[in-house]
C-alpha cells in the first residue's frame, strides 16, 4: 500500500525530516518489527521507487529523462510570466559545474522549474540548523515571530514584529531571498524564504545571504525596537517534536463570533502522526494483535484511523456550537498524503476526487499515470455545516492536497494562493550529482493530477495531451476537467490579502473579511 509523504521538500523541510519530523516522497516500505523503535523509519523513510542512482550525468539530461513533465513547466512559464523566475537553462543547456560552484550558482539554474520540491543535497549542503523560531509573513512583506521552538530564547516573544534582518528591512530581505527560492509564485516564495531562514541548511542560508548568526531588529507592541542575535543550532529530535506540536497550535478560538456568524475552527499545521499519542497507541496495539505476515500494513492503518477518529470527534463537538466550520491550513507544512485522504473522506463523507501521480515513463513525450489507492473509511463527521478552508502563501504540499480535496467536494477556499508543491519525490531519492560541485539536485518525481470527471485511466498517456487538459483555464482548478496544483498552487475562491493586523490577531479580521466576501455573515 502506498504511503505518500509530501511534507515541505525545500531545504528547510528536507533537513527537518532528517531530524525526524517526516519526509516527502513515495513509501512502500514494509512494516517492520519493534514498531516504536522503528516508527519514524517505517513512516518517514521509504523504499526508493523512482529515484535513479546518483551519477555525474548532466543536469539537463537527467531532467529530460526523469522529470515528470518539462512540457508542463514550459506551459506554466508561458501562461504565468508574472511568476516566472530564472530560465530554462537547467534542462535546455549543458554545463559543467566546477568544484568552486556555489549553492547560489546551482539554485540559479534550478529556480526555473517553479518547483517547491527542489532541494540541494550533498556534503556541501550541510545538515540542518535552526534559529529556534518560526516566522509568519504578510502579503506586503511584513513578518512576525510566530512560534518559539527553543525555550531558552528569552529575547523574543510570539507576535514580535521583525523590522530588519541583518540590517536590511524585512520586506526587502524577503524580496531578495525569494529570487533564489524554489516555488510557483512570487508571494509564496517569500513565505518559503521566511521558513528557510528559520529552518534550513547552511547552503540555503548562504543562498539567502545569512551567516552563522542572524541579527533581528524587532519590536513588541509600542515598545522601542531592539536588536536580537540568534545563532543557528543543530535541529534535534526534541526540537523536531516541538516543531510538530507548535505548528498544530491554534491561532483562532475553537468557536469565534464573526459578525452574525459563529465560526468553528480546527487548526491542522502538519500531518505528522508519529508524534500523536493516539497514532502510536493504536499502532502498537495492532502490532501486538496482528501477525506481521497476515497484514504488515495493519499497524499503520490502525494508527491513521485512530487520528482520523480523533479529528472526527473534535470536529463534531465544535460543529455543534457553530454555524460554519473552518479548517485553518495557513502555514501547513505537509505530511502523509495517506492520512490526508483519510481526513478528507472523514470531512466530506465520501472518497476524495480521483487522483493520479504523473511521472516520467522513460519514453520521450509519454507520461505514466498511477492512481492513488484508498484505504477503508475510518468514519466521517456527523455534522455537515458549510465548510471553509483558510490557506496562505505558506500552505504547502499535503496541506495543498487537503485543500484541493475539500474544494473539489464543494468547500470554499479563502486566503492567498499557495506555493504549488503539487507532487513529491521519494524520501531516499539521491537525485543527480551536479558535476564536481559537491551538490546533488533533488527535484519532484511526480505531479498530482486530479480527475473530477474520471476521464483519465492509469497507464501511459501522451504528455502534450495531458498538459493541454490541465492547462486549460490557465491551470486553474476545475470541476469539469483534469487539473493539477503543481506550480499554480491552490487558487482561492475568495482571495484575501494578509496584512500586519492579520498577523497580530491570529486571523480574526481575515476571517471576517472572508465571510463577508463569501456572503456568509453581515
Amino acid at each position: 500500500m502506498q504511503q505518500r509523504l509530501i511534507i515541505d521538500a525545500s531545504e528547510a523541510g528536507r533537513q527537518a525530516r532528517q531530524a525526524g519530523f517526516t519526509s516527502p516522497g513515495n513509501s512502500r516500505a514494509p512494516y517492520v518489527r519493534n514498531f516504536m523503535k522503528r516508527l519514524i523509519a517505517c513512516l518517514a523513510l521509504s523504499t526508493c521507487l523512482l529515484c535513479v542512482a546518483a551519477s555525474a550525468e548532466e543536469l539537463d539530461a537527467y531532467l529530460r529523462a526523469h522529470y515528470p513533465s518539462l512540457k508542463y513547466v514550459e506551459r506554466y512559464r508561458a501562461t504565468h510570466p508574472e511568476d516566472v523566475q530564472g530560465s530554462d537553462e537547467a534542462w535546455a543547456t549543458s554545463a559543467s559545474l566546477a568544484p568552486e560552484t556555489t549553492a547560489s550558482d546551482v539554485s540559479r539554474r534550478l529556480v526555473g522549474l517553479a518547483d517547491q520540491h527542489v532541494a540541494l543535497a550533498g556534503a556541501k549542503a550541510g545538515k540542518t540548523e535552526t534559529l529556534g523560531v518560526l516566522f509568519r509573513t504578510s502579503s506586503d512583506g511584513q513578518m512576525i515571530v510566530w512560534r518559539i521552538l527553543d525555550a531558552r530564547i528569552t529575547g523574543l516573544a510570539q507576535g514580535d514584529k521583525v523590522l530588519q534582518i541583518d540590517g536590511t528591512p524585512t520586506s526587502a530581505w524577503l524580496k531578495n531571498a525569494a529570487e533564489l527560492t524554489f516555488g510557483g509564485n512570487t508571494r509564496a516564495r517569500q513565505a518559503e524564504a521566511a521558513l528557510s531562514l528559520a529552518l534550513g541548511t547552511p547552503a540555503a542560508h548562504q543562498v539567502a545571504g545569512a551567516g552563522k548568526t542572524v541579527a533581528l531588529r524587532v519590536q513588541r507592541s509600542a515598545q522601542a525596537p531592539r536588536q536580537v542575535a540568534l545563532p543557528y543550532q543543530p535541529m534535534t529530535q526534541e526540537l523536531a517534536r516541538t516543531l510538530a506540536s507548535a505548528v498544530d497550535a491554534p491561532d483562532l478560538p475553537e468557536v469565534v463570533q464573526v459578525g452574525s456568524t459563529r465560526v468553528g475552527s480546527i487548526r491542522l499545521g502538519a500531518f505528522a502522526p508519529q508524534y500523536n499519542a493516539a497514532f502510536t497507541t493504536a499502532a502498537e496495539a495492532s502490532e501486538a494483535a496482528t501477525p506481521q505476515a497476515n497484514n504488515p500494513d495493519a499497524p499503520t492503518l490502525a494508527g491513521f484511523c485512530a487520528v482520523t477518529r480523533e479529528l472526527i470527534g473534535r470536529y463534531d463537538a465544535i460543529a455543534a456550537r457553530s454555524d460554519v466550520m473552518l479548517i485553518d491550513l495557513r502555514g501547513n507544512m505537509g505530511g502523509f498524503a495517506r492520512e490526508v485522504r483519510g481526513f478528507a473522506w472523514a470531512l466530506i463523507g465520501r472518497k476524495p476526487v480521483k487522483t493520479y501521480e504523473m511521472s516520467a515513463s522513460g519514453t520521450p513525450g509519454i507520461v505514466r499515470l498511477e492512481a492513488l489507492q484508498d484505504d477503508a473509511s475510518c468514519g466521517s463527521v456527523a455534522s455537515h455545516k458549510p465548510l471553509l478552508v483558510l490557506v496562505d502563501a505558506g500552505t504547502r504540499s499535503a496541506g495543498e492536497l487537503l485543500a484541493t480535496y475539500l474544494w473539489a467536494s464543494g468547500a470554499t477556499i479563502m486566503g492567498e494562493r499557495t506555493i504549488g508543491a503539487g507532487g513529491g519525490r521519494d524520501s531516499q531519492s539521491q537525485g543527480v550529482a551536479l558535476g564536481d560541485s559537491g551538490y546533488r539536485a533533488l527535484v519532484s518525481e511526480n505531479f498530482y493530477i486530479f480527475d473530477p470527471t474520471e476521464e483519465l485511466r492509469a497507464g501511459e498517456m501522451d504528455e502534450a495531451t495531458l498538459v493541454d487538459r490541465v492547462a486549460a483555464d490557465g491551470f486553474h482548478p476545475s470541476r469539469t476537467h483534469p487539473f493539477a496544483t503543481q506550480s499554480i498552487g491552490v487558487v482561492p475562491d475568495v482571495p484575501l490579502a494578509i496584512d500586519a493586523a492579520d498577523l497580530s490577531d491570529g486571523g480574526r479580521g481575515l476571517v471576517l473579511r472572508g465571510l463577508v466576501a463569501a456572503g456568509l455573515t453581515k
